[in-house]
């Protein structure tokens, strides 16, 4: 959901940017580039070394998960796509009337969630080779959220703190009980409300966004040191980009594992001590010329 809420905030702060195609393309575009190849490399390099204690390393292991890129970095092709088509949306969202857009999204919409919504609930080779096939299922994440941001912040009036927390408190019960019949009906763990376009996350983060957005401006003037919040959210994007190398590599290997605490005070723990981590580790590597600008 930290995803989706980031493809919104994006939204908002790029849908209205006055930018020409040389200066996208030079400032935002090839830092998504720089940053998805170097995080690319380092997570395969660090998947080499672990994977060498047990097997024998070949060209072809590192070169498939450097061109395949680590799972949390699906997230840089998808921002880079948003970027890549900013000028369009800009030119639909200045001159198409909002009830066309809203047409075109609808459409859209129903499409990407319909097959993310049903593709994991349905066992059958045909059926979920037809939905694979869905061309309206191709769109990019980053362009639905890109755009669904925009439009919250600007109807946002229409919405309440109360009622978005209780839509979003609804879909994630619901969610949870549909993950739990299917889990239960297949007699194995199962993940079938997740995907990033179905309608159980699209409407939660929808939901966390506004209330996040109305709270922040009611907020705003209580807030007592803006420097620091100005300094987490020039590190945001490092942090995810650095937060699985803690849980995956750091955390396992000094045998600090989720089974020793309870859940609740796992997710605490363990979520605090990354981010602080990771902020102090970016923080720090900001400072370096090259790799500040570019790589995080």
């Amino acid at each position: 959901m930290c995803c989706t809420n980031f493809f919104m905030l994006s939204g908002i702060l790029f849908m209205e940017k006055k930018l020409s195609i040389f200066e996208l393309y030079r400032k935002y575009a090839a830092r998504i580039v720089i940053a998805w190849i170097s995080w690319s490399f380092l997570y395969a390099l660090i998947d080499c070394v672990a994977y060498k204690k047990t097997h024998e390393i070949t060209g072809e292991y590192f070169w498939t998960h450097f061109l395949g890129g680590h799972y949390h970095l699906w997230f840089l092709p998808a921002i880079l796509t948003a970027y890549l088509f900013l000028p369009v949306l800009q030119k639909m969202i200045k001159y198409l009337e909002i009830e066309d857009l809203l047409y075109i999204g609808i459409l859209i919409l129903t499409g990407i969630i319909c097959r993310e919504t049903l593709q994991p609930l349905i066992n059958s080779v045909i059926l979920d080779t037809a939905l694979k096939n869905f061309p309206l299922a191709e769109i990019p994440v980053g362009i639905l959220y890109f755009i669904l941001g925009y439009y919250l912040h600007h109807y946002i009036d229409y919405f309440s703190g109360k009622k978005c927390f209780a839509i979003y408190l609804g879909t994630c019960i619901l969610a949870a009980v549909v993950n739990a019949l299917y889990s239960l009906a297949y007699k194995q763990n199962m993940s079938v409300t997740s995907g990033y376009l179905s309608i159980w996350v699209v409407i939660s983060s929808a939901a966390v966004f506004v209330a996040l957005e109305k709270g922040l401006k009611i907020e705003k003037r209580k807030i007592l040191n803006e420097a620091i919040l100005r300094s987490i959210s020039e590190c945001t994007f490092g942090i995810y980009l650095i937060h699985t190398l803690f849980i995956e590599q750091v955390y396992r290997r000094i045998g600090l594992t989720q089974e020793k605490f309870p859940v609740i005070v796992t997710i605490i723990l363990f979520s605090a001590m990354t981010f602080l981590i990771s902020y102090v580790i970016i923080w720090c590597l900001k400072k370096i010329p090259f790799i500040g600008k570019w790589m995080v």
